[in-house]
């Protein structure tokens, strides 16, 4: 490995941190973010896709997560990866511009390395985006002339992300992911169902739901639709971590929950969030009515 480049990108300047006894490195880059690679890892039998193993390290860096790249998962991270369409992308760039601003005149530092982000090939890719952005006026330049530039959006901006919300979310609606069995029956009815209501939300769960449609079309469309996911991995089932991590790509609030005395069970790519661990269901609810009205801020009103 040539420590003075990305393995990934192959270009960005980056910090090595390399353990010598587990043979993995957790790198620090400008445009992938920070991962674990293992050395075992033959990143050559993919190197036309390294753009795709970029996208998904620097979206999970984004989202508070560290992805860790290791051999048995090189092959089904590159399948699952999807590269966005060009105007889903450019409203991805968008949403990053609002992640980044804490005031409407804010200019936050931009830079066509962040192709990443949109899972692109090259800056290049990147430079097409900001160059429609800038003429389609939702962002804008601060007049300075500099190698990085500073941009902000603009009002036009600002609407075009209130039109992404209306049209993918009902903010009082709360997709639940969990493992449907009678020994957690009373964590829903007694746990989640009743912190949710109580902060009003209306929470969906799929077992709950009367559908004619194939089940995992209605997952997803549900989801899309939700302003906010709450997954407890109690159990420890496969939906319930591919349902978390897609309402995470959709930059939908996640938040994780599990009973204590399972919480060693967890897998290792999700524990580095910050989990509530609950011991009965209404431990659970108060817990779960706290970390929303801590954390969420949109948040619907009393009907």
């Amino acid at each position: 490995m040539d420590e003075r480049l990305c393995p990934l990108c192959l270009k960005s300047p980056l910090d090595f941190d390399y353990d010598e006894p587990h043979r993995i490195s957790r790198i620090n880059c400008r445009s992938c973010g920070t991962y674990v690679l293992d050395h075992f890892t033959d990143l050559d039998s993919v190197k036309d896709k390294l753009y795709l193993l970029s996208g998904i390290t620097r979206n999970d860096y984004e989202n508070g997560g560290e992805t860790f790249i290791t051999a048995d998962r090189l092959q089904p991270m590159i399948i699952s990866a999807r590269k966005p369409q060009p105007l889903e992308a450019m409203d991805i760039i968008l949403r990053y511009f609002q992640c980044k601003t804490n005031a409407v005149y804010q200019y936050i530092v931009f830079d066509v390395s962040d192709y990443p982000l949109v899972y692109g090939v090259n800056e290049n890719e990147m430079r097409y985006y900001i160059d429609k952005l800038l003429r389609l006026d939702y962002i804008e330049y601060d007049g300075q002339e500099s190698d990085v530039p500073n941009l902000r959006l603009t009002i036009k901006g600002w609407e075009r992300l209130t039109e992404i919300g209306l049209q993918q979310r009902q903010l009082d609606q709360v997709f639940v992911a969990m493992w449907f069995d009678q020994s957690t029956e009373k964590a829903y009815t007694q746990g989640i169902q009743l912190a949710l209501e109580q902060l009003n939300y209306h929470p969906v769960v799929m077992n709950r739901l009367e559908h004619n449609d194939k089940i995992c079309d209605r997952i997803i469309a549900e989801i899309k639709k939700s302003g906010l996911l709450v997954a407890d991995f109690t159990g420890h089932r496969g939906g319930v971590y591919f349902e978390a991590g897609f309402a995470l790509g959709l930059g939908i609030p996640v938040i994780w929950t599990c009973r204590e005395d399972d919480f060693d069970n967890l897998h290792f790519d999700t524990r580095q969030y910050n989990h509530i661990k609950w011991t009965t269901p209404e431990d659970l609810r108060q817990k779960l009515i706290d970390r929303i009205e801590a954390t969420i801020i949109s948040r619907p009103s009393a009907k």
